[in-house]
């Protein structure tokens, strides 16, 4: 297993620590990067190259902007797809594999509008950007959340189903522990996901979303349980908040999760 911490809005002061911290990769956050002045842009893709070191990574897909949706009467596809076009470009210059599509506001289904209409809008963005990634050699994961945050796709199980519909090759599932522990979901939909499953994210089984600790050992034993009855042993990023600050955070996380090896 590699490990990967979020660096979210942070800036590239950062990546020195994370790589010293004996992370494998960086998780970028796909709108900032996108947003990022051509300046600020190169300078994090030197200090990258610097500490050989990659923002393998990428969620945050969509800036929190008021209509920005993927869904209902207002969605529009073509500013959806200008905007995953100079997204990618500049994910695959910092070393992108994987770029995660969460943003669950973006996807609310609005109320009286049909679900299985939201399916295909939703199924057509995704072949867009699995068509995308594929040409700079990427994948494009799902992220389920959990019900406070979006009406659509909350489940792990409900994430394999938008990608089987979809019948993409190039779009596949993410599995988040947290938004697992908040729905109340079992472990079954990862343990029985096969190759779908390609990317995951952790952070305590607890409604602070903070790293885990010592105390949450026996939740990560059980994760790691499920992720091995899946054959997965790919990449796990820490995408949680960080207590006291970020640098003890992560220093103190990162041998727990040698749990997942």
């Amino acid at each position: 297993m590699r490990f990967g911490v979020c660096i979210g809005a942070r800036g590239k002061e950062y990546i020195e620590f994370i790589k010293k911290s004996n992370y494998d990769y960086i998780e970028g956050t796909f709108c900032n990067v996108k947003e990022m002045e051509q300046k600020a842009f190169e300078e994090v893709a030197k200090e990258l190259k610097a500490n050989d070191i990659a923002y393998e990574t990428f969620n945050g897909y969509f800036p929190k902007i008021d209509g920005l949706t993927v869904v209902g009467d207002k969605a529009d596809f073509e500013f959806l797809t200008e905007y995953s076009k100079a997204g990618f470009e500049r994910a695959a210059i910092l070393g992108g594999k994987v770029v995660v599509i969460g943003s669950g506001k973006s996807r609310i289904i609005p109320e009286g509008f049909s679900r299985d209409k939201a399916q295909e809008q939703y199924a057509k963005f995704l072949t867009f950007c699995g068509d995308l990634a594929k040409a700079y050699g990427m994948k494009v994961v799902i992220e389920p959340l959990n019900r406070k945050e979006t009406n659509f796709i909350n489940t792990v199980q409900e994430c394999i189903d938008i990608c089987k519909f979809t019948g993409h090759d190039n779009v596949f599932a993410l599995a988040d522990f947290f938004h697992v522990f908040m729905n109340g979901e079992g472990l079954e939909a990862i343990e029985n996901a096969g190759n779908m499953l390609q990317h995951v994210h952790i952070a305590r089984a607890n409604e602070d979303r903070c790293h885990p600790t010592e105390a949450d050992i026996e939740d990560c034993k059980k994760w790691t349980a499920a992720l091995r009855k899946c054959g997965y042993n790919d990449r796990l990023t820490l995408e949680s908040r960080f207590v006291p600050d970020f640098e003890t955070a992560i220093t103190q996380t990162r041998p727990i999760l040698d749990i997942f090896n």
